[in-house]
């Protein structure tokens, strides 16, 4: 036995771990010049990701580790190359493809340097295919599903279960995006309006995501389900309502069924997080998802989930004194901060702070993240007159 346990070692061999770093330094050390009006985006290899982030930060202040800017960086570059392949995918699409790449075209974020100041400047498509505007509203949409699971959890009393219900594609006619979609939303429909699953289930949240493989779109629904019963009384439910009852209509199966940590906010990424898997797609099939899915829902909720999150939404929220703004000079030199005349949008102010660590450009930072959470409440209270 031990022979043979000495045998099995002595033909293992250890992985190549600094190739494996050297890669990921590769991925994420390649970083594109901040744009401007005459040069077009160039990109540079810095060097190693180690060395880069061994440098003292105190420069750039002790509140954002340097390393937070870098990973923000290859975000907005991974955001921007899909932001440019939905774009090419609505141009070949119909009236509202077309209208919506208009939306999303004009959706920018960045700063205005003129005349030494620095200006934010601010404008949301809040289209589901933006990535930035999509990010967004997941982390809202994350925070109010948080608190209404949290109020029905204290308040009620039953079993938090997930669930993701498929399509049998080859029961449909052809294979096409939006007969698959058509399907799914009939058949979810259909399921939540049974009397057999109105007498186990309190209320749901769900999402409709898809993938492509070669033959089929494969539109999948993953549900958050608040049920009085046991989980396998619910299984029994959903096998005689989807898979029996809707035998003709493309129903499918139950590809998964287990318990939800309703306490953790990781176990909500699934149902919340922005539109990542059709973004990768090949751009002929991202536009056939797009033309399918175009002004139609995505996701929704049904029973005390659907009126809990109402409640929230419609609760009306304080409105604070915001704090001030951040200070536009170093606080240990008095040197103020600016930037060369031009437009810079997010991307190349954090470019600028990784290529160069520019003091400048990380007090652009701050001045943008604070418009974008307080807008312009502490200047209009400063304009205001004393009473």
């Amino acid at each position: 036995m031990l022979k043979h346990l000495a045998g099995l070692l002595g033909t293992f061999t250890m992985p190549n771990i600094h190739q494996t770093q050297q890669r990921n330094q590769e991925k994420l050390t390649t970083f594109y010049r901040p744009t401007s009006s005459t040069r077009q985006n160039e990109f540079i290899r810095k060097e190693p990701f180690r060395q880069i982030t061994s440098k003292k930060s105190s420069r750039l202040g002790a509140s954002v580790p340097f390393t937070t800017y870098v990973r923000r960086l290859a975000t907005s570059i991974s955001d921007g190359e899909r932001k440019a392949r939905i774009m090419s995918a609505l141009a070949i699409g119909d009236g509202k493809a077309l209208r919506e790449r208009s939306r999303i075209n004009d959706c920018r974020v960045g700063i205005r340097s003129v005349n030494g100041e620095l200006k934010p400047f601010i404008r949301s498509c809040e289209s589901r295919w933006c990535p930035h505007c999509a990010r967004k509203h997941s982390k809202e949409l994350q925070r109010e599903l948080f608190k209404a699971f949290q109020s029905i959890e204290n308040f009620g009393y039953g079993k938090w279960s997930w669930l993701t219900l498929t399509l049998n594609q080859r029961r449909l006619k052809n294979n096409s995006a939006t007969e698959a979609f058509n399907a799914i939303r009939k058949n979810l429909t259909r399921l939540f309006n049974r009397p057999e699953w109105k007498a186990v289930v309190d209320g749901v949240y769900y999402k409709i995501e898809v993938t492509k493989s070669k033959e089929f779109y494969h539109f999948h629904a993953h549900l958050v389900v608040f049920h009085d019963s046991s989980r396998s009384e619910l299984r029994k439910v959903i096998r005689k309502i989807w898979i029996t009852a809707f035998a003709k209509n493309a129903s499918g199966f139950i590809f998964k069924l287990k318990k939800f940590n309703v306490k953790s906010r990781k176990s909500l990424l699934e149902v919340t997080k922005y539109t990542a898997k059709e973004l990768d797609m090949d751009v002929n099939d991202l536009a056939s998802v797009v033309s399918a899915t175009i002004g139609r829902r995505l996701n929704g909720a049904t029973g005390n989930i659907k009126d809990m999150l109402a409640s929230i939404r419609r609760k009306p929220t304080e409105k604070r004194a915001a704090p001030a703004p951040p200070r536009n000079c170093n606080s240990k030199t008095g040197e103020v901060h600016s930037l060369p005349a031009g437009s810079y949008s997010y991307q190349d102010l954090l470019a600028k702070v990784v290529n160069t660590q520019s003091e400048s450009a990380v007090y652009a930072l701050k001045l943008l993240a604070y418009r974008l959470r307080y807008g312009y409440r502490y200047e209009d209270a400063l304009k205001a007159p004393e009473q």
